[in-house]
């Protein structure tokens, strides 16, 4: 009976331990993804409208780049006024 006692607190010992240990992994991948997320989509957006409505062609990509001065954008939101 003592064997039978010390088997389930052996037992109940690894079992403790490997909850702790899973916590302790999954938060460090939690953490590891929000840092990786943060510094790789920081500047990042998606165009998902059918005829990319918001994603500069090719020709302004090119435009842009042989620009010697620096150009300040402003980003506004049209709404339909009704």
């Amino acid at each position: 009976m003592e064997k039978i006692n010390q088997n389930a607190k052996t037992n109940a010992e690894k079992t403790v331990r490997f909850a702790s240990i899973s916590l302790v992994l999954l938060f460090i991948l939690f953490v590891a993804a929000n840092i990786l997320a943060s510094g790789s989509f920081h500047s990042t957006r998606l165009d998902l409208t059918k005829d990319r409505l918001y994603t500069l062609s090719p020709s302004t990509k090119s435009l842009l780049r042989e620009l010697d001065e620096q150009i300040t954008t402003f980003e506004s939101e049209l709404t339909e006024h009704k």
